[in-house]
């Protein structure tokens, strides 16, 4: 199985959950419902690409995008941006 996240962290230096993770998600679930056993194999799917990544000797760090609305006092994550940090390659 090819690791279409470590690919990418490869080429680009990060990857976005929104941009990045999510349409590989979309592509290799995109047929199965989306119910609480899918929403389990997703996060397994994305653990173990990560994993593979780290034992690949590509250490990453996870970067939260923030937004909000200042005159409320809220506060949003937009986004979860891997970045390379170190690696072997």
């Amino acid at each position: 199985m090819e690791n279409k996240i470590m690919q990418l962290l490869m080429e680009k230096g990060r990857v976005s959950m929104n941009n990045d993770i999510f349409p590989i998600l979309f592509e290799e679930f995109g047929e199965a419902p989306l119910n609480e056993q899918t929403y389990a194999l997703m996060s397994d799917f994305v653990r173990q690409q990560l994993g593979a990544v780290q034992c690949a000797g590509i250490n990453i760090i996870c970067v939260p995008q923030f937004s909000g609305v200042p005159q409320t006092g809220t506060l949003f994550v937009n986004d979860v941006v891997y970045e390379v940090i170190s690696s072997c390659w």
